[in-house]
């Protein structure tokens, strides 16, 4: 794309940024599993999801500045995951960053040998089942509402949030399977 015009470089940056939003605003829990580099792009759809599993050794960069460009697209969702300070150093450096490190910026939730990658992440899934898709979902709604909000704003709406949620039919069969001391329907029997 550097020799195109910048209307064609806005309109794929613009589907580009419709990729991480659609992944970031779905509605079921989105879980990345990396090996290898996750850099530029690669990073943001590792930033973009809710739950990140790496495998030592696994490389990340935001590495636009050493091609002359900015990770423009990705940038909401970095943000959100590392902060304006951090975000700051790794997109004026453009450093390479390992697995470890990531899990310490808060770039990835779990930072594992490759070979208990597949078992992890699939302790993830099931740790997940337990939730009442809606509710998940709502969670998902409620901290993108709340997020940038200033307190007093977030105590205003976030009644809304639980009022909307709790009257709904998944919390109805939540809270009788917790009476009756039972899985509730969505949650799968364990083979």
């Amino acid at each position: 794309l550097a020799s195109a015009d910048q209307a064609t470089n806005l309109e794929d940056a613009r589907r580009l940024g419709e990729l991480f939003s659609s992944l970031s605003n779905c509605p079921r829990p989105v879980i990345a599993q990396v090996h290898g580099a996750a850099i530029g792009g690669g990073v943001g759809l590792v930033a973009a999801s809710d739950f990140v599993v790496a495998a030592e050794g696994t490389k990340f960069g935001f590495t636009e500045v050493r091609l002359g460009i900015v990770p423009g697209v990705i940038s909401p969702f970095a943000l959100r995951r590392l902060g304006p300070a951090l975000c700051r150093r790794l997109f004026l450096t453009g450093e390479i960053f390992d697995a470890r490190q990531a899990l310490e910026h808060g770039l990835v939730d779990y930072c594992v040998p490759e070979a208990e990658l597949e078992a992890t992440t699939a302790s993830v899934v099931k740790k997940l089942r337990v939730g009442g898709p809606q509710a998940q979902a709502a969670a998902k709604r409620l901290l993108d509402d709340v997020d940038n909000v200033t307190v007093d704003g977030a105590v205003a709406l976030t009644p809304e949030h639980i009022a909307r949620q709790r009257s709904s039919d998944e919390a109805r069969e939540g809270f009788a399977a917790f009476l009756e001391k039972r899985a509730a329907r969505w949650v799968e029997p364990e083979e």
